[in-house]
């Protein structure tokens, strides 16, 4: 994934060493295991990935406030949001641009 960013932003002269990954929870779940949404569509991402399916146990996710809180349920697991993972450069002078 890191690749295909970085290939994605050759022409602003990022090279593949200077990359770190960079994720942002988003606030929609997917409750079930077939990865649907039942009548709702994902909005496509322009670069990286959206990963689903992964659940806590023992703690679940403030959506609103982005954070790990403790669980207030009795439920074992709590799914956890869509993950968007992507790639910035480290490289100060193409951050500034």
């Amino acid at each position: 994934m890191k690749q295909e960013v970085t290939r994605q932003h050759r022409s602003e002269g990022w090279a593949l060493d200077e990359v770190d990954y960079k994720s942002d929870v988003q606030k929609e779940i997917i409750p079930g295991d077939d990865g649907r949404f039942e009548g709702r569509v994902i909005k496509p991402i322009e670069e990286g990935v959206l990963i689903h399916g992964l659940y806590l146990e023992g703690a679940q996710w403030h959506k609103t406030d982005k954070r790990f809180e403790e669980q207030t349920t009795k439920d074992l697991f709590f799914n956890f949001p869509i993950i968007h993972v992507s790639a910035e450069t480290t490289n100060k002078d193409l951050m500034d641009k």
